[in-house]
């Protein structure tokens, strides 16, 4: 019956996942991805735990010109990524969850706590985070609206 309940602790213990560890800035990037068939780009949230494995994703807006960007913004339980086309997902900071905010809607007041910007960048085919102080409402809302 002890070697029943070892086993049992190393079962649960090894089945922990990465979903318990709290996230920071740091964690989360987004990605550019390729379209099939097609020369646009696509575009994806990631989120990582500190040893870079994945621990949940999202594809976000396609980024036609080039010029879709993401901007961030620090609550106290969670951050808000607001894409382009204004849809927004909330990160939990706890675990790393990424939930989308059906509640925001087209041009609603940005909230408080901007982070910064994840930025396309044509030369290297990559986001860039870049730490900013303020943003313009109308970058955000830049791409049609969520319906």
């Amino acid at each position: 019956m002890n070697n029943y309940y070892t086993f049992l602790f190393f079962c649960l213990f090894l089945s922990c996942d990465d979903k318990n560890e709290a996230i920071d800035v740091d964690s989360i990037t987004v990605e550019s991805t390729s379209l099939f068939f097609s020369r646009e780009l696509g575009k994806k949230l990631i989120i990582t735990n500190s040893e870079y494995s994945e621990i949940d994703s999202n594809k976000l807006r396609d980024n036609v010109d080039g010029d879709c960007n993401s901007y961030l913004f620090d609550e106290i339980e969670f951050y808000n990524l607001i894409d382009c086309d204004g849809k927004s997902y909330f990160i939990i900071k706890k675990t790393g969850e990424i939930q989308r905010n059906d509640n925001h809607k087209w041009g609603s007041d940005l909230p408080e706590n901007y982070l910064g910007g994840f930025y396309y960048n044509r030369l290297t085919d990559e986001y860039n985070f870049k730490f900013e102080k303020s943003v313009e409402k109308s970058n955000v809302y830049k791409y049609g609206g969520n319906i």
